[in-house]
């Protein structure tokens, strides 16, 4: 309830009455919409075109070829997770570090609904996150990252320091086993 009375104070009760969540994020003040990030980036070309992050969002997911399944799915990660960021640690997609990453980490593995969002926002559908479904909303929003890094619209990617259990395993394999340990070490 505090963090609702947060959000609340930080972005207006107006954004708590959208009917979506896409609609209340499209409606954030300037110093929530992410055009003011401390790690967006204004040295090089954007190539995104975007000037806030639903616009860098919803660029991001047009470029994802496939199913409309797979859009939504993209489309609610990314939604989810800038809903986390501003709710309970009042941060833009370009604020975020790697300490944030841990605690949305953490937050996912709770499934915990959120501070009181309005039902229809499903932020969560009432049920726990399976791993699976944890491991699926890391690996989105570190491509999310990626493309954004990539495009001219953020510095920094804070998911690529995250442990990759799956990423380290195959690259161990190709290295031999422990190699890449001593490798690293060495270095």
């Amino acid at each position: 309830e505090a963090v609702r009375a947060d959000l609340a104070r930080a972005v207006g009760n107006d954004i708590l009455k959208a009917p979506t969540v896409e609609e209340a994020l499209r409606s954030m003040p300037v110093e929530f919409n992410g055009s003011t990030g401390a790690f967006r980036n204004r040295s090089a070309p954007n190539m995104t075109e975007a000037d806030t992050d639903m616009d860098a969002i919803a660029v991001w997911v047009r470029t994802k070829a496939g199913t409309a399944h797979t859009q939504r799915l993209y489309r609610r990660e990314a939604n989810r997770f800038l809903l986390w960021a501003l709710a309970y640690k009042k941060k833009q997609l370009g604020d975020i570090t790697v300490p944030d990453v841990l605690d949305f980490q953490d937050w996912l593995a709770e499934s915990k609904p959120g501070p009181k969002w309005p039902h229809a926002w499903r932020v969560f559908a009432g049920k726990k996150l399976s791993n699976e479904s944890r491991k699926v909303a890391m690996n989105v929003l570190q491509g999310l990252y990626t493309f954004l890094v990539l495009g001219g619209y953020l510095t920094v990617n804070p998911f690529l320091m995250i442990k990759n259990s799956q990423a380290e395993a195959d690259v161990q394999r190709r290295m031999g086993g422990d190699k890449l340990d001593k490798t690293v070490v060495a270095k």
